[in-house]
């Protein structure tokens, strides 16, 4: 809901550089849900349990109270429902093989974002013996390598190449860095192996930071009705981010459970 309700009003208020502020929203989304689990493992190692929740409350209030100035009134425009005579469907849309490209491409963010949730703290602890710390520090290395490369080389490579490129780049990258978190049954690579999987975990990040930014681009950009396709257009981001966030932890920890770490990561 919040998602949501946040491209809308960045619809309102930035007609004229969308995507850009879109990108921006993007990525500080891909920050958090990869940062969280760093700060929480923290958190929760120096106290106890209970401490990380309360403290993520405190802050989501004070973030309301910084925010409530920002909400003026000009937020309450609405988007025209059409603007070109037509009325835009779900079905419409999905006519677009961009718009479906972008959308499948959304699914396999957070799917891959939420993936390695349920098995990568049993394997950490239990295969390499890290603390909770450090499981959390293990989390955040994708987001560094998200913050450090997403800005600097998604403004050379979107200059240069469509966003789908820049996307199937990004899942090059991230299919390489599953293959070395595990690291890979399949390409014969030793069981455990700590440089690898650190390897691993930083190309994670640089593919996110060239599959996540480029979506909503892609969607705006694959429909000529814009304004009058945004609301649907942010429903089918949110909702195939949804579904992959559903999956997921399902199939990782059924495999888990039943196979192995590794063959785990190279599925």
């Amino acid at each position: 809901m919040v998602s949501v309700a946040c491209y809308s009003m960045a619809a309102i208020k930035y007609k004229d550089t969308l995507k850009e502020k879109m990108g921006l929203m993007e990525a500080a989304f891909g920050s958090g849900f990869l940062l969280g689990p760093a700060v929480g493992g923290i958190v929760y190692e120096l106290t106890n349990y209970y401490v990380p929740f309360f403290g993520a409350a405190g802050i989501l209030i004070l973030f309301v109270i910084i925010l409530r100035p920002q909400l003026s009134p000009d937020l309450d425009e609405r988007i025209p429902i059409q603007t070109t005579g037509k009325d835009i469907t779900y079905g419409y849309l999905f006519r677009h093989k961009r718009l479906v490209f972008a959308a499948m491409s959304q699914f396999f963010n957070i799917f891959v974002l939420t993936y390695g949730q349920p098995i990568y703290e049993p394997r950490l602890q239990d295969d390499y013996n890290f603390s909770v710390t450090v499981v959390g520090l293990c989390f955040a290395i994708p987001t560094a390598a998200y913050i450090v490369t997403g800005p600097f080389f998604l403004q050379i490579l979107t200059k240069k190449f469509e966003y789908r490129a820049v996307i199937m780049l990004g899942f090059f990258f991230v299919c390489s860095g599953a293959l070395l978190i595990g690291p890979s049954d399949l390409l014969g690579f030793p069981s455990q192996s700590r440089p690898m999987m650190f390897t691993g975990f930083v190309l994670l990040g640089v593919g996110q930071s060239f599959t996540v930014v480029p979506v909503i681009p892609e969607m705006i950009d694959s429909v000529d009705e814009k304004e009058a396709a945004n609301d649907k257009v942010s429903a089918i981001f949110h909702a195939s981010g949804g579904a992959g966030q559903i999956f997921a932890p399902l199939i990782a920890g059924y495999l888990y459970d039943n196979y192995n770490f590794n063959l785990t990561m190279d599925v």
